[in-house]
């Protein structure tokens, strides 16, 4: 071999060996789930308890909203079902022992009423026989006969009434009335937690696009927290390597300074590529595309967000 041919040789080698290391090496870079603490509603951010940037736990208070207006929602909804209580142990109650005494004392009194309009009457008529009253004053007599018959029945029923007691079908709506002041006030609990805003998970927080004394609409983001506890990586796979990464396969990734791979899971592979032209490609353009691949990485991984990571393809 003359050394023209070994030159063209090694030229051609440093090239081929030069191209195939972005080819053979897939990069992206760690991301976390970010969770978006959104506003209740329209009212305004009381107190803000944390800073971009602060480690937060689970259940840990982020934000205090105005409450007061619906803190005394909650405080009738308590008035009503009490209210309620109330009318209903009278009801289950039964009637009082004096209401009884003056409900037949009524009785009485009505059916005295009725005897001496009864004597009225046949009195009235024996009159009339003998010329001795007119016939207006029969009338009269007679009516007020039919007028203490009628408040004399009606004193009976009131006496049953209150001898029976409350119907079952009143005492039962009672009961429901109860029922549904309660949903009312779980509501309106629900709605006054709400108004306490806490993070869901472990994280940081990463902004806080409103301020205390700031007034954001409804399902505006209050904090904006990236979850500390589970990470995954973002690669960036050619078109031409697809076919070698599946869903759930493992998957070693290296990040610079570190001789320590880490180990994930392929949780996502994403169905089209993410720079596609709207033209037909031929063979060599398809190289370009580019098919967006998730790695799930072990829990608590300490590598910041943003840390690139690379692997080899076989």
């Amino acid at each position: 071999m003359n050394k023209v041919t070994l030159a063209l040789a090694m030229v051609i080698g440093t090239l081929v060996s030069g191209c195939s290391v972005p080819e053979s090496r897939i990069f992206g870079i760690i991301e976390r789930p970010q969770i978006q603490v959104s506003s209740p509603s329209t009212l305004l951010i009381n107190e803000l308890l944390v800073k971009r940037g602060e480690q937060v736990t689970k259940g840990q208070i982020l934000v205090h909203m105005d409450n007061e207006i619906q803190a005394q929602q909650v405080a009738a909804a308590q008035s009503q079902i009490k209210r309620l209580e109330s009318a209903l142990h009278l009801l289950q109650a039964g009637t009082r022992e004096e209401q009884l005494q003056q409900a037949k004392a009524r009785v009485s009194a009505t059916q005295a009423n009725w005897a001496e309009a009864k004597r009225q009457v046949v009195r009235q008529e024996q009159l009339i026989k003998d010329n001795l009253t007119s016939q207006n004053a029969v009338d009269s007599a007679r009516a007020n006969l039919d007028a203490t018959l009628a408040a004399y029945n009606e004193a009976q029923e009131k006496l049953r009434e209150l001898e029976n007691g409350a119907r079952f079908e009143t005492v039962q709506q009672a009961e429901i009335a109860i029922e549904e002041a309660n949903s009312q006030l779980a509501i309106a609990k629900k709605h006054l937690n709400d108004l306490t805003l806490i993070s869901p998970t472990n994280g940081v927080i990463e902004d806080l696009p409103w301020q205390s004394g700031e007034r954001p609409p409804a399902g505006a983001p209050i904090a904006l927290i990236a979850d500390t506890e589970h990470a995954f990586a973002r690669l960036y796979l050619p078109e031409s390597k697809l076919s070698q990464i599946t869903l759930g396969s493992s998957l070693s990734l290296n990040t610079d300074g570190s001789a320590t791979a880490l180990q994930g899971k392929v949780t996502y592979i994403s169905s089209s590529a993410s720079f596609t032209p709207y033209f037909a490609l031929s063979q060599e353009e398809r190289a370009r595309l580019m098919y967006v691949v998730e790695v799930e990485l072990p829990e608590n991984t300490a590598l910041p967000t943003g840390t690139p990571v690379w692997m080899v393809m076989p």
